[in-house]
C-alpha cells in the first residue's frame, strides 16, 4: 500500500538520519543505501526537482562523472567498475534529497543525526570497556597509549584516521546546539552530548580532527556570539570560550603523556629525509606517523602524476601505480607498506591527471561556498572540515568518506535551494 506525502517525507528523513549515523558500519550503511533508493522509486511521484537540478546533481556528482569518462583508462574492467561503484552513492544522495529539497529539514535532521550518532558511540565505547577491558587498563596506565585510538576503531571493525572527520563533525554539532538550547534540562543534556563525542575524539587522537574541531568549534561560537550580543561580551565570551578548550586540552595532554610527544617531536621528526625514509634507523618506529612520511608520498605522486599528466593513470590503478614509482625509486619502507597517496588532490591528478587535480579542488570548495552563501554555519564548518582532512588524506577513495560527504553536502544544497526559491516566492507575491 503506497504511503501518503505526509508518511513518505517522514520515512525519508528517517532512512536520513540512519544513514549518516551508521556509516562506521558499512555493511549496514550499505543496505540502507540500497533500500533508501528502492523506496524512493517505488515513490517517485512524491519528488520534486528545482528547475536547475542537474547543474546541482552534476556539481554534486563530479567524482563519478570522472569516473565515467575515465573508465577506459583502466587496465581492469572489474577493477574499474569496483572503483565506479563506490562513488555511485553520489548520484542517488543528489538526485532523490533534490527531489525532496521542499520538505527536508537541515537543522532538524542534523539535530535527530547527533542524537542517535552520539547514542553509538556511547555504545561503542562502553562495548570497549566491557570487551576489551585489559586493553582500557592498559592505556589507564599510560602503556602503549599511541595505539589507543587504532584499538578502539578496531574493536568495530574500523580505522582511526578513516572515522575521525565524522567524530569532529560530530563535536561542532553538539556546540552548535548547546549554545541554542535555553532550559536547564536540555543544558545538561547537550553538555552530556558534546562530552560524549569530544571524549571519542580525544580517544581516536588523531591530529588534524582535533585540530578542525577546535577551529570549526570557534567559529560556530562566534558565529552565534555575534549575533546575540555586543561587541564587548563577545570579546569576553571568546576569551571564556578558549579557555575552557586550553583547559579540556591540558588535562588531555597532561593525562596523556604520548600527546605531548605525538604533537611536537612525533609529528616533525626527521624532516630533512623528505624521501630518503630509508636511511633513518627503524622508520616503522619513529616516522610511521611523522608528517615526513606524508611529505615523502606526496612528493612520490606528483612526479608520477607529472610522467602522465594529461590522463592520469586510470582510477583501478593509480595506487598501484604510486606504490610501483615507491619501488622504482628505492623506497623500500614506504613499499612495504603500500601507503595511499594521503592526499585527495594529488590522489585525483594521479587517477586522471591535472583535469582530475582541478575537479578535486572545485569539489572540496563546494561545501564552504555553499554553506557561506547559505549562510549556513554548520554546512560551512563542514567544508572546511572536508577540505582541510582532505589535504592531508585522501578520503573520497574509502565508502565511508564518499557517503559522510555526499550526504550532508546533498542535504545543505537542499537547504540552500529551499531558502533561495523561498527568497524568489516572497518577491514574486
Amino acid at each position: 500500500m503506497m504511503n501518503s506525502k505526509e508518511n513518505y517525507n517522514k520515512i525519508i528523513s528517517v532512512f536520513i538520519v540512519l544513514i549518516a549515523s551508521t556509516i562506521v558500519f558499512r555493511p549496514v550503511c550499505t543496505l540502507l543505501i540500497i533500500l533508501f533508493t528502492i523506496y524512493n522509486l517505488v515513490h517517485f511521484k512524491y519528488l520534486k526537482w528545482p528547475n536547475n537540478v542537474w547543474k546541482y546533481v552534476c556539481l554534486l556528482s563530479l567524482p563519478l562523472i570522472f569516473e565515467i569518462l575515465f573508465f577506459w583508462n583502466n587496465s581492469s574492467v572489474t577493477l574499474g567498475f569496483k572503483s565506479l561503484e563506490k562513488y555511485a552513492s553520489l548520484f542517488v544522495f543528489s538526485f532523490f534529497i533534490l527531489g525532496n529539497y521542499q520538505q527536508l529539514s537541515f537543522f532538524k535532521i542534523l539535530n535527530q543525526y547527533r542524537y542517535l550518532f552520539t547514542f553509538i558511540w556511547v555504545i561503542l565505547l562502553l562495548r570497549f570497556l566491557v570487551f576489551d577491558y585489559d586493553l582500557v587498563h592498559k592505556y589507564i596506565n599510560g602503556i602503549h597509549l599511541a595505539e589507543m585510538g587504532y584499538k578502539f576503531a578496531e574493536s568495530f571493525g574500523n580505522h582511526a584516521p578513516a572515522i575521525n572527520m565524522h567524530v569532529a563533525f560530530l563535536v561542532i554539532t553538539n556546540v552548535y546546539f548547546l549554545l541554542r538550547k535555553r532550559t536547564f534540562k536540555n543544558l545538561l543534556i547537550n553538555i552530556f552530548l558534546l562530552f560524549v563525542s569530544l571524549f571519542s575524539l580525544l580517544v581516536l587522537n588523531t591530529r588534524i580532527s582535533l585540530a578542525v574541531a577546535i577551529l570549526c568549534s570557534l567559529i560556530v561560537s562566534l558565529q552565534y556570539f555575534i549575533k546575540q550580543f555586543k561587541t564587548s561580551k563577545i570579546v569576553k565570551l571568546s576569551i571564556g570560550f578558549v579557555a575552557i578548550i586550553s583547559g579540556i586540552l591540558f588535562i588531555s595532554f597532561e593525562s596523556n603523556p604520548y600527546m605531548k610527544e605525538k604533537y611536537s617531536s612525533v609529528t616533525f621528526a626527521y624532516m630533512d629525509k623528505v624521501g630518503k625514509l630509508d636511511e633513518i634507523p627503524n622508520p616503522e618506529v619513529v616516522v610511521f606517523n611523522a608528517f615526513v612520511t606524508r611529505l615523502s608520498i606526496w612528493k612520490s605522486s606528483y612526479e608520477l602524476a607529472l610522467e602522465q599528466p594529461l590522463i592520469g593513470y586510470g582510477s583501478a590503478d593509480g595506487k598501484r601505480e604510486v606504490v610501483d614509482y615507491f619501488q622504482r625509486t628505492n623506497q623500500q619502507f614506504l613499499t612495504k607498506y603500500a601507503f595511499p597517496v594521503h592526499n585527495q588532490i594529488l590522489d585525483f591528478f594521479v587517477k586522471f591527471g591535472f583535469l582530475g587535480a582541478i575537479m578535486g579542488i572545485v569539489y572540496m570548495l563546494v561545501p564552504i561556498v555553499i554553506g557561506f552563501k547559505s549562510k549556513n554555519v554548520i554546512l560551512f564548518c563542514f567544508g572546511i572540515i572536508f577540505f582541510i582532512s582532505n589535504l592531508f588524506d585522501d578520503f573520497l577513495i574509502r565508502f565511508d568518506g564518499i557517503v559522510f560527504f555526499g550526504i550532508w553536502i546533498c542535504l545543505g544544497t537542499a537547504f540552500y535551494l529551499r531558502n533561495k526559491n523561498s527568497i524568489k516566492s516572497e518577491l514574486l507575491d
